[in-house]
């Protein structure tokens, strides 16, 4: 099942419900690539790239096709230079919402790739580049729906999709599952790969919760805000990257639904 996190409680006095979905439902943005990483006290980003976010409130209807990306991220330089870099085609998002209908209003995000290849790579003093992690991708498909009826019952669904991925690299070469692929449909936060300072997870999907409670009440009500649905999730847990520690997080294929 997705992870959930919670955004906030609410205690109300009076016997209603405290929080109004209506008024965050009908959003919703797609993207193809992001990176947050962190070593040594210095921040490496990379905004959401390719990224499509309904400008105007529901009903809207948007779509991005890109033919080709490419893009590099430089994490250090001199005798170990170390490099992230992505190259993609086929790109095409979509976000939809009908807006208000006579009793519902939905969302929905969308992002396909037809391929895609990530590569962390370090350049030593010679010039000489090793590939210490490569992620390649064909058919990639990821989405995430948010549905309101009112007055308050709210499903949401997350989905990702592979024709194929195959993880490589020196950081998982020599373990007994190196290279790594997966073709098909995984389950929610599907574990690719695991170890102690590297997890690299499939259809990994957040489900934001308001909690809103009456005082008097018995329970309190658990209201879905929003999901996010990631295709392909990378992240580093005190990682050695040529000698540097790195904490952070890669997002391939990132849809989003409120």
């Amino acid at each position: 099942m997705p992870t959930t996190r919670i955004i906030g409680t609410i205690i109300s006095l009076a016997m209603f419900f405290a929080y109004s979905p209506v008024k965050a439902a009908g959003n919703s943005n797609a993207g193809l690539l992001s990176a947050q990483l962190i070593s040594n006290g210095h921040s490496f980003n990379l905004p959401v790239q390719a990224r499509l976010s309904n400008a105007r409130p529901a009903p809207y209807n948007q779509k991005l096709v890109i033919a080709a990306y490419n893009k590099n991220l430089y994490l250090s330089s001199g005798a170990q230079a170390l490099k992230l870099s992505a190259a993609a085609s086929g790109i095409n998002e979509q976000i939809i919402s009908n807006g208000i209908t006579v009793d519902a209003i939905a969302a929905t995000g969308n992002t396909n790739v037809a391929k895609l290849n990530l590569k962390l790579t370090v350049t030593d003093a010679n010039n000489h580049e090793t590939t210490l992690l490569q992620i390649d991708v064909s058919k990639l498909q990821t989405s995430s729906s948010y549905d309101l009826v009112f007055p308050s019952f709210i499903t949401t669904a997350g989905a990702a999709s592979f024709g194929n991925i195959t993880v490589s690299g020196q950081l998982i070469a020599g373990t007994s599952s190196a290279p790594v692929s997966y073709s098909g449909s995984p389950d929610v936060n599907y574990p690719l790969y695991s170890s102690p300072d590297l997890t690299i997870t499939l259809n990994n999907q957040l489900v934001e919760l308001l909690i809103s409670c009456t005082i008097g009440s018995v329970g309190c009500e658990d209201t879905p805000v929003s999901i996010s649905t990631q295709a392909v999730n990378i992240n580093f847990n005190n990682a050695n990257i040529a000698g540097k520690l790195f904490t952070g997080q890669i997002v391939i294929g990132e849809t989003r639904a409120e």
